[in-house]
């Protein structure tokens, strides 16, 4: 598992937590990619130093959760890869389905979708939240033929085969690094599981107008 992280002090180690009780019966190890600048760090650390299976990797001059997590998945053996969020709104009880999808269906993609039918984006912020995440949405749509394959462009949490990414040069902007895996790992064979975004309780929310203008960015180099 690949976990990005930036300033998750409250939420990270009920994540990890939550990661151990949800796969009970599945070897996993967790890279967590941080680039955090507060206690989340030295709570990780401290993790790491009693559970074998967590590894920190620290980056003391962030460039974006994309790339936090496109730098670590080359240091994943495993031959599935889970990619979420670090703030609790990606349930992990998910992954078990999601990876027995994959080998059933021999996907190389396993997309966590709150747009398919049976999923929800009541996780969002507010109206306002959700009308950016549709436009969001819509402009990959119209600009990368590639997002196409799946209910939900954007979303932070999918199961990835890892052999998929051997090889190819992920350079992407900002937090969408799954845009970046549609567009640069085709072709693909992507499967969506629907689930129901979650509630931020802790924490701040990482949405910024930075982080607006920098998908934007991101979608015209992809689209070039």
């Amino acid at each position: 598992m690949v976990i990005p992280t930036l300033n998750e002090a409250a939420n990270i180690e009920a994540l990890i937590q939550q990661i151990d009780a949800s796969l009970p019966n599945i070897a996993f190890e967790v890279v967590v990619a941080d680039d955090s600048t507060d206690s989340t760090t030295d709570i990780i650390r401290t993790i790491a130093a009693i559970d074998e299976r967590i590894r920190l990797r620290h980056r003391d001059r962030p460039a974006g959760l994309a790339s936090a997590v496109a730098e670590a998945l080359p240091e994943v053996s495993a031959e599935f890869v889970a990619v979420m969020d670090g703030d609790l709104q990606h349930p992990p009880a998910l992954i078990p389905q999601m990876l027995d999808y994959a080998e059933r269906h021999q996907g190389d993609l396993i997309v966590a979708s709150r747009y398919a039918l049976g999923g929800g984006d009541s996780g969002l912020s507010g109206p306002a939240r959700r009308r950016g995440s549709k436009i969001g949405r819509l402009a990959a749509y119209a600009l990368l033929p590639e997002s196409r394959c799946t209910t939900d462009p954007l979303s932070g949490f999918f199961v990835l085969r890892r052999a998929v990414v051997n090889g190819v040069d992920l350079r992407p902007l900002g937090f969408k690094i799954l845009l970046e895996i549609l567009v640069r790992c085709r072709p693909l064979r992507v499967f969506d599981v629907p689930f129901h975004f979650q509630q931020r309780t802790q924490e701040q929310s990482k949405a910024s107008a930075v982080q607006v203008l920098n998908y934007a960015r991101h979608l015209l180099r992809l689209r070039s």
